[in-house]
């Protein structure tokens, strides 16, 4: 029989999302459970906050970033708060991409990270720079940026972003408030290598996609087209980005591109369930099918999986049937988001994308 500390090795060895490390995971919090050991208990614990969070089930990350939490708060000496603050991050972040995840528990999540960073003696710049993401998320762009600013503002400690996080999240963000020039401006270190980690400018490239269209800026949107494809297209991570990329082949009439990257990435939508994502990935394909029609296109050849609930053996499809289950998908991801923040953000954003595919 495995122990412990086994099974959570055997975890860390799995990439992020494999289902196996989450049920590891589980294995490791029953098995220290019936130990008895608090010490054991707290450990099998932290290493399913990370695994659950990264992949995408914000559930689990929470039910055992709560335990923890409350041990810290009870053993201060055994378990230091320190340990946990970074997690806060990567928990709240993986959150907000569930609409199942009440606003009023988000809020909370933010001001239980105020407070502890407050307690622990750190720069409340990350807690400030959370509030600003969920923001963003909930299509609350004024205040986003209000919180963003404050963010800047404060002191850099090791709790801090990346510099290039930093740029990445204000691009994003100045795309979404339709400051196009600024952003493209902003991003520059990221088009030119001066910035970059480990996602960016993965992440960033594909959001520019629009700046560059708005702009009139052609030969700029298909280097980020290529670039960025280039970027993301082995890791599941990236179906949101995927998502973009599909939606400006549909505004430039790049219909090959565009039904490449749907044929490509279709089973992501099994391996990414970040709702963020999907969404994304619907609206480009909605897009897309639209753009398709305005050609007067009447049938498509499309190789979908056999998982595919409108799977056609012969690869031929309606565009017209496509679009309306497609856009169905999306607006009900968008309508359980909108309810959750109270606004009609993402049934907006729908409407104003499809209305960029002209005829």
């Amino acid at each position: 029989m495995s122990t412990v500390n086994e099974l959570i090795l055997k975890a860390s060895r799995l990439k992020d999302g494999d289902p196996v490390k989450i049920k590891l995971g589980e294995e490791a919090i029953l098995l220290a459970d019936q130990s008895n050991d608090i010490e054991l208990k707290y450990r099998s614990r932290v290493s399913l906050i990370e695994d659950a969070a990264f992949a995408g089930q914000p559930e689990k990350a929470l039910v055992n970033f709560g335990w923890c939490i409350a041990q810290c708060e009870k053993y201060p000496e055994q378990f230091p708060l320190t340990n946990m603050l970074w997690k806060y991050k990567y928990v709240i972040d993986c959150a907000i991409g569930f609409h199942s995840i009440s606003r009023a528990k988000l809020e909370q999540l933010i001001d239980n990270m105020k407070q502890h960073y407050a307690q622990a003696g750190f720069s409340l710049k990350p807690v400030h720079y959370m509030q600003a993401q969920l923001y963003l998320s909930m299509g609350e762009l004024d205040k986003s940026l209000e919180q963003l600013q404050i963010s800047q503002g404060l002191e850099n400690d090791r709790f801090a972003d990346c510099a290039a996080c930093e740029v990445h999240f204000m691009v994003v963000l100045l795309t979404a408030l339709s400051r196009y020039s600024e952003a493209l401006n902003n991003a520059l270190p990221l088009i030119q290598g001066n910035q970059s980690c480990a996602e960016v400018p993965h992440l960033t490239l594909p959001e520019l996609l629009i700046t560059a269209s708005q702009l009139g800026k052609d030969d700029l949107g298909q280097m980020l087209l290529t670039s960025g494809y280039q970027l993301i297209r082995d890791n599941p991570n990236f179906l949101h980005q995927v998502g973009l990329q599909i939606q400006y082949c549909a505004i430039h009439n790049l219909i090959e591109t565009g039904t490449d990257r749907i044929q490509n990435h279709y089973d992501w939508l099994s391996k990414n369930i970040d709702q963020r994502g999907h969404y994304q990935y619907y609206l480009g394909i909605s897009m897309l099918l639209k753009s398709i029609l305005n050609n007067g296109k009447t049938l498509i050849l499309l190789t979908m999986p056999k998982s595919f609930e409108l799977y056609n053996e012969n690869d031929r499809y309606n565009p017209k049937t496509l679009f309306d289950y497609f856009y169905n998908k999306a607006s009900q991801i968008a309508q359980a988001f909108d309810e959750r923040n109270g606004n009609d953000f993402y049934q907006s954003q729908i409407t104003h994308k499809l209305e960029m595919i002209k005829l």
